[in-house]
């Protein structure tokens, strides 16, 4: 599901809540009945303490709760974590005091309110926890062909890579696609039609874009490469991105023809989504799987190979990569969603249908 500006909590969520709330202040008014009918003068003291506890309490949950990540507006797009931490430290003060009262004062009335302390205690992990499983962002990821990709993160942001010339390959180049950024691996006419998508895109352009770009709230670094095994003297330099999408690392190898070094996979750290460029020739099978080992992937997304709307590009075919490979996955789509806390335990390929 994605996070949408103007989120609303499920029917569910929102049940559970209210009936919380509504438990929580039924039982304040039962013990200020208990306190107001006690004839016990001696212990109207403590009575009268404790319930101002509760109702200290009762506000600190209330506005723990209105301080929520999927609470109205803000979504998780608003930095909380401090009012948060502030409105448990008190829910917690005030259960220890309501323990410590009743353990000395022996009044029923302060055992319900220490039986309602401890439900408060619990409560924010159970809003915090079901908030964040509802609003936990989902990047969509779309195959346009070649090693064409499209991203949409849950915040809107969309990210084109690598789009393709119409002249080098038989894809169509689809019609009036926005994109927000563009990154571009190389100056290969295959790979670097950024003029073709509409709005206004911040473009990272090949060996221009090596380094951190800064656009629309994240960071897409630029890692040179090559696009050969000689250092990029036969075919030139290649740059690949590395970049966070809803707490989900990508990277887009471009047109990478050579293993990775250390020094260049320190620079790429740890990748949940890899897009692979398998229809090199000049990387085997055994290279590919170490790179994809190496940056940790958790998804692969087979890229650049040969199809019968290649045209005349020299690359292998899917077949040849996929030898002998167990975790594969076929989509019945050329697009996917992506979050967190889908990405599998162990590295497997995804197999995007082509479009």
């Amino acid at each position: 599901m994605e996070c949408k500006q103007n989120f609303i909590p499920s029917s569910g969520f929102l049940a559970c809540k209210l009936s919380l709330m509504e438990l929580v202040f039924q039982l304040k008014h039962a013990c200020t009945r208990l306190w107001t009918s006690s004839a016990v003068s001696k212990r109207q003291k403590v009575v009268k303490k404790s319930t101002n506890n509760l109702n200290f309490e009762i506000g600190a949950i209330a506005q723990l709760v209105r301080a929520l990540p999927c609470h109205g507006r803000g979504c998780g797009f608003e930095p909380r974590w401090l009012r948060e931490i502030f409105g448990i430290w008190h829910i917690v003060k005030g259960s220890l005091q309501s323990a410590y009262y009743f353990l000395f004062s022996r009044s029923i009335t302060l055992y319900i309110e220490f039986l309602i302390g401890s439900c408060c205690l619990l409560s924010p992990i159970f809003f915090s926890a079901e908030c964040f499983a509802q609003n936990e962002g989902q990047v969509l990821v779309r195959w346009y062909g070649h090693a064409f990709v499209y991203l949409i993160s849950s915040t809107g942001v969309r990210v084109a890579i690598d789009p393709y010339g119409e002249d080098t390959v038989k894809y169509k180049f689809p019609d009036r696609l926005q994109a927000d950024v563009v990154l571009i691996s190389s100056e290969s006419e295959d790979r670097s039609a950024g003029e073709k998508l509409f709005g206004t895109p911040q473009i990272f352009r090949s060996i221009t874009a090596v380094g951190p770009n800064n656009a629309r709230g994240h960071i897409f670094k630029g890692i040179q490469t090559f696009r050969d095994k000689s250092q990029g003297s036969l075919h030139g330099k290649n740059t690949a991105f590395v970049f966070k999408l809803d707490r989900v690392n990508f990277a887009h190898l471009g047109d990478l023809a050579h293993p990775l070094n250390q020094d260049q996979l320190a620079e790429f750290g740890r990748v949940d989504v890899l897009f692979l460029p398998i229809g090199n020739e000049t990387l085997s099978n055994e290279e590919l799987d170490k790179i994809a080992l190496d940056l940790g992937a958790r998804i692969i997304i087979p890229i650049a190979f040969k199809t019968s709307l290649s045209g005349d590009l020299d690359l292998r075919p899917l077949a040849n990569y996929l030898e002998g490979k167990k975790n594969v996955r076929f989509i019945d789509s050329s697009e996917i969603m992506v979050s967190q806390s889908d990405l599998p335990s162990e590295p497997w390929i995804y197999v995007l249908k082509e479009p």
